[in-house]
């Protein structure tokens, strides 16, 4: 009988292909960024980190987490002008493919100049790179290429796919079955920025924004069991994830 879809709903990691896309805005430059929290990286299960891999382990063997990759398709920063007392703002930047960092360390998903203002939510979306009917040329080269540049890394990456995650599972008692495992996800994620975010329009200064992630959280089950990945070897699966059990909080500079 086949396993049921992973239900994850997370919203992950990249670095931001700038196809297009204007750099200097007038304001201060601002990066967001996102890092994994090791510290609750599981709910009930021993999370450990190893160099660059994120160890689970679990009642019914170790699932070893080499590579958490996606694509970020959208990036936003929002403000909502209702009762405001300074200038609102919105910035959107470009598709991106995201290598999550399981070791210590952050990945930037954006780090440019954006539009001075406030903004009060961050918010992005994980979903495949599939060209719409309405997309004109210029957008379609850009999704192009950036799929051109997934497959280099991840040969045999499906256009239905979003994220690609690697390791090994080892049952109890059993051997190392390694994998590579692609997921059709499409999922969004909305945080409130407090304090909100100001960029100045003079151009001085820079702001960061790091997302603390807790990955482990996708794969693990409330028996105490870790996801046997490795039965899905080379296929691509749903991933139908509850985001917020991952993303956990927005820290500044």
């Amino acid at each position: 009988m086949r396993p049921q879809p992973l239900l994850l709903a997370l919203v992950l990691p990249f670095l931001l292909a700038a196809c297009g896309f204007d750099d200097d805005w007038g304001g201060s430059r601002v990066t967001v960024a996102f890092a994994v929290d090791s510290a609750s990286a599981a709910g009930s299960l021993a999370a450990a980190q190893a160099g660059d891999t994120l160890v689970l382990s679990g009642s019914n063997g170790v699932l070893e987490l080499t590579t958490i990759a996606f694509i970020v398709s959208e990036l936003e920063l929002d403000c909502d002008d209702d009762g405001r007392s300074g200038p609102c703002a919105d910035f959107e930047a470009p598709p991106a493919f995201v290598v999550l960092p399981l070791g210590s360390g952050t990945v930037d998903v954006t780090s440019r100049a954006i539009p001075a203002g406030i903004y009060d939510e961050l918010e992005f979306e994980v979903e495949d790179l599939d060209v719409d009917d309405d997309d004109g040329p210029a957008k379609r080269a850009q999704i192009e290429a950036l799929l051109a540049e997934i497959r280099d890394a991840y040969p045999g990456f499906p256009a239905e796919a979003s994220m690609v995650v690697e390791g090994a599972f080892t049952p109890t008692g059993g051997d190392v079955r390694p994998f590579r495992v692609f997921f059709d996800a499409e999922v969004e994620v909305e945080m409130d920025l407090e304090p909100h975010l100001i960029v100045d329009a003079d151009g001085t200064g820079s702001r960061s924004l790091v997302v603390d992630v807790q990955p482990a959280r996708w794969f693990e089950r409330a028996n105490g069991t870790v996801r046997d990945l490795s039965q899905f070897e080379g296929e691509v699966i749903e991933l139908e994830v509850e985001i917020e059990d991952g993303f956990v909080d927005v820290e500044f500079d």
